[in-house]
């Protein structure tokens, strides 16, 4: 039997998402989502703790996580313990490969976030450790992105998946994959590399904002506020520098 599956989505774990359980499972529901894989930034306690919870109502759960290494970020798929971040990306590979993960490269390409994108001269040095890579992220803000990850995904030759990328409740079941029937890593990996259909959708300018929004709400509520501050600062300056070049 073919399964549904949206790949690379945030819960309220991630810094930037305020996504429940709950949302979650209606929106599985109302997209008829047969398996998710849940990679919250630098944790795995929501994807562990609601794993059994999502099951129980059809769901099945992939553990993931999205880690920041030194050098941008790579996801870890089928783990059960969180891998630290900030460490090299050799040692976040081992790390994954020391509990049987798959390595799964996130967005290779997007000029709207330099700093999360893994570098491209780590990506080639590691390229053959990378198992998935992503040719077109549910967040992307222009195509030519998706142009772009496609070519380097043709140059690492993993297997190509697309990822949701949702941190919204509203973003998810917009980018997935069709697969046969699987039941473990091994099957996984078999049914990812031949999927039935593949189904892309551009970003939605909207959950940019929410994503902002909540990542300041959170900063105020944990009294974050000099990190806060800074942000927003960065962002006037971004902007007062974008508009002056405009109108130029």
């Amino acid at each position: 039997m073919a399964k549904k599956v949206v790949l690379h989505i945030h819960t309220s774990c991630s810094v930037d998402s305020i996504m429940d359980k709950y949302l979650l499972l209606m929106m599985c529901k109302i997209r008829r989502i047969d398996c998710l894989a849940i990679t919250d930034h630098n944790e795995v306690v929501n994807a562990l703790s609601w794993r059994e919870f999502l099951q129980l109502h059809g769901v099945n759960v992939i553990v993931g996580e999205e880690i920041f290494t030194n050098q941008g970020e790579i996801i870890g798929l089928f783990l059960e313990k969180k891998i630290a971040s900030g460490m090299t990306v050799q040692e976040t590979l081992d790390a994954i490969d020391q509990q049987n993960g798959v390595i799964y490269v996130p967005h290779p390409y997007d000029l709207s976030r330099k700093r999360t994108v893994l570098e491209y001269s780590a990506l080639m040095e590691f390229k053959d450790r990378v198992q998935l890579i992503e040719v077109h992220n549910g967040r992307n803000r222009s195509k030519q992105y998706t142009l772009e990850q496609k070519r380097i995904g043709e140059q690492v030759g993993a297997v190509p998946v697309v990822g949701e990328d949702a941190h919204c409740f509203f973003e998810l079941g917009r980018n997935y994959l069709v697969l046969p029937d699987f039941y473990d890593k091994r099957s996984f990996l078999c049914a990812i590399s031949t999927p039935l259909a593949i189904h892309t959708s551009e970003s939605m300018n909207i959950a940019h904002f929410v994503t902002k929004c909540v990542r300041a709400y959170k900063m105020a509520k944990e009294g974050r506020y000099n990190e806060l501050y800074r942000a927003i600062k960065k962002k006037i300056r971004a902007y007062k520098y974008g508009a002056g070049n405009q109108s130029q």
